[in-house]
Formats: structure tokens, sequence, C-alpha cells
């Protein structure tokens, strides 16, 4: 009896590494190549204008609901009030607003900035309808809050339904 007979059966046969199985698989190969044709095209890219200034779920928002009314309270830290429009469209409330770089050092040489400036759209779909005409907004220490009242017919009603067995 020999060594080779004492061994597990996998030791026996030939072992093929991951790295050969991917080569072997066309598909793997397929997505490697596009991947690396996705990152040439965007190097190649260095305009600005797919980034955007601000995160796509900035403002960070909460939005409440109670019976008689829907709350929003909406992070803005560093805005004024004249930076923010508010409007409600088909019970989509929008917050569209824009911060600017009023400080200009020509003389400084930045080693790191992290400060955003630019624009922001931010869409909430509220959860009843409601009146736009009445609506309440407050800024206060970067802190917006918004107040949009129900409309009297739209609370939402429950019914328990029979669930009936055959």
């Amino acid at each position: 009896m020999g060594v080779k007979d004492l061994l597990p059966a996998s030791f026996s046969k030939r072992h093929i590494t991951r790295r050969e199985n991917e080569e072997k698989n066309p598909f793997i190969s397929l997505q490697k190549e596009i991947n690396r044709m996705f990152d040439r095209f965007f190097e190649d890219f260095r305009l600005d204008t797919f980034k955007e200034p601000f995160r796509q779920d900035f403002p960070k928002i909460d939005v409440t609901e109670t019976e008689s009314d829907i709350q929003v309270v909406a992070d803005l830290p560093g805005l004024d009030k004249k930076d923010i429009e508010i409007s409600i469209s088909d019970n989509i409330m929008t917050l569209h607003g824009k911060k600017e770089n009023s400080i200009e050092e020509k003389k400084q040489n930045y080693y790191r900035r992290e400060l955003s400036y630019g624009s922001f759209r931010r869409e909430i779909v509220l959860p009843a309808e409601v009146e736009a005409e009445k609506v309440d907004a407050s800024l206060n220490n970067g802190i917006l809050k918004i107040f949009v009242p129900k409309k009297v017919d739209s609370k939402r009603k429950s019914k328990k339904i029979e669930i009936k067995s055959y």
C-alpha cells in the first residue's frame, strides 16, 4: 500500500484554482471587460456635470403624521429663509434651495475643503391629502419645521374586514 492510497480522494485529483476557473468562464471575462470599459469611460470624462454638490438625500428629513396634520422637519445648516423654497403640488412637497459660497479667499491655499455649496431639490410624497394654502413653515438655527394641515375629509377611516372560510 502506497502513501497515495492513504490520502483523501480530493488530494489525488487535479485542483483547479479559482483563477483558472474564472479564466475559463466566458461570462466572467465578459463582465471584467465591461467593467474595465466603464472605468476607462468615466476616467476620461473630466467634466463636473456628474458630480452633485449635495447628496441625493440632502437635506435629512423627518416626516410625522398626526390626526390633523403632517409635520416635516428638515436639517438645513447654514441656510437662511431666503435660500429655501417650499412648494406643494399633487400631494408632493418639494424643498428646493441653494447654498452659495460667499467667502472668496483667493490668497488661501486650501489643504482640505469639505464645505459644500450648490443647490438641492428634495421631493416628499405626503401620506394624505393636504390643504396647501394653510401650510406653516419656520426656520430656526438651521432646522426647518413645516406643518401641513390635512383636509378634513381625507382622514383615514379604517374598517375591519371579515374573513370568510369556505
